[in-house]
């Protein structure tokens, strides 16, 4: 459990103290328990993604697409935050693509999950779905702090912490948050929180100093079970002296190498190393036999999926939320009649981001020429603007512009029936 006693700032600004002021709280005293056939969906669509991440295979995205949808109906916050960054990394041409996201996030919220605070503070600061508001922003990626979201805390950690010790408030706070996420198994918090306790240690005597060492090698190994490739332990065996304070182990280090390059090789995929302590146990446990492999990277190689429930028993679920079971889309029961006589008002000529869109069709942005497909009441996306690109590499390959940022824009209507 985390500890719940605020973080200690005596003899600090009390008005800044109480704005700031963090309790360390885990995600996982506040999620609920998951669907078992979700998850199965869930693990499936994951392990697919996965799978897909190097080739782009465009044809694996519809069944992506359909379990994340049906797993993420069925109340699996895991899904639907993974089906939130699908759908905004243009995986799909569904018509909602840009409304869905936001309405996720908000069922989360209201279900008082952290992971939704977090994706709403997502949506946001990218203005997708949603009114780009940056200050709402943080204020949701905060609460997500708050409520125990470790990504959440590592954010706002990082961005507190950054202030330096010139100021301690933030910079405390900011240190704590970090903590608490490491704590709770994010790899980079873990990582942070490493390098600042090894860091610290110079400036205290014992045996603060040696508390520090020892928690320092801690949260080192912590970020190596989470997948992070940290040097931190493989440079402290291979020398000596050492800023840790442990004795040169040859053997130790190769293992940390040998690890510590699987985990930069398979980066893309997320991989962890929850056996570390049957592999290489901290001082003073003794090293255990080894034979140099990986759970994981067995798994991964093995190349089997994991198990779906009866396509039967997907159905089922599709239909009890009125999803379609191919698509695991909504099912549209009843279309609209169309007018064959009424023709339909003329649209705006031109329209701003965040507004709603007026009628259905394709509509160009002004500022970046893209076309795209808008349902009415969706609300327009921001442009994206590009810049010249630099260095010579970029000009020799005919690469003209590179990404610039996102930022309010204009639309025009084109058509309803093509992309003009």
């Amino acid at each position: 459990m985390p500890n719940n006693a605020p973080v200690g700032l005596s003899g600090i600004s009390g008005t800044l103290k109480a704005q700031l002021a963090f309790t360390c709280a885990y995600e996982k005293d506040r999620n609920p328990p998951l669907d078992p056939d979700a998850d199965k969906l869930f693990k499936h669509a994951r392990y697919l993604q996965k799978k897909n991440l190097l080739k782009e295979d465009r044809q694996v995205y519809p069944e992506v697409e359909r379990l994340y949808r049906i797993a993420a109906a069925h109340g699996h916050y895991k899904a639907a935050h993974n089906l939130i960054v699908f759908l905004v990394r243009s995986r799909t041409d569904a018509e909602d693509r840009v409304t869905l996201p936001a309405g996720l996030a908000e069922g989360m919220i209201r279900a008082g999950i952290p992971q939704g605070y977090f994706d709403m503070g997502y949506l946001l600061h990218n203005g997708y779905g949603v009114k780009m508001d940056a200050k709402a922003s943080l204020k949701y990626f905060r609460k997500a702090a708050d409520l125990g979201s470790a990504e959440a805390q590592w954010y706002i950690g990082d961005k507190l912490s950054n202030f330096g010790f010139a100021n301690p408030v933030p910079y405390e706070i900011g240190n704590a948050m970090i903590r608490c996420a490491g704590d709770q198994g994010h790899g980079k918090a873990a990582q942070d929180t490493a390098i600042l306790l090894k860091l610290d240690a110079k400036d205290l005597a014992p045996p603060l100093a040696e508390k520090n060492r020892a928690d320092a090698l801690r949260y080192y190994q912590a970020a190596i079970k989470a997948g992070v490739p940290t040097a931190g332990l493989e440079n402290a065996f291979a020398r000596v002296p050492d800023e840790l304070g442990v004795q040169k182990d040859e053997e130790r280090a190769r293992r940390y190498t040998i690890i510590t390059n699987i985990l930069e090789g398979y980066s893309y995929a997320s991989p962890m190393v929850e056996e570390l302590d049957e592999i290489v146990p901290l001082p003073p446990a003794p090293l255990p036999e080894w034979d140099g492999k990986l759970k994981w990277l067995e798994e991964w190689e093995k190349g089997t999926p994991p198990p779906l429930p009866e396509e039967e028993r997907i159905r089922e679920m599709a239909h009890s939320k009125g999803l379609d079971p191919a698509t695991g889309r909504p099912l549209k029961l009843t279309p609209e009649p169309k007018a064959e006589a009424e023709v339909p008002p003329a649209p705006p000529p031109r329209l701003a981001t965040g507004g709603p869109c007026p009628r259905t069709g394709y509509w160009r942005c002004v500022e970046d020429g893209k076309t795209l497909r808008f349902v009415e009441g969706q609300l327009m996306p921001p442009a994206v603007f590009y810049k010249p690109a630099n260095g010579l590499l970029n000009r020799l390959r005919g690469i003209e512009r590179e990404y610039s940022h996102n930022g309010p824009g204009h639309w025009d209507w084109v058509g309803e029936g093509n992309k003009g």
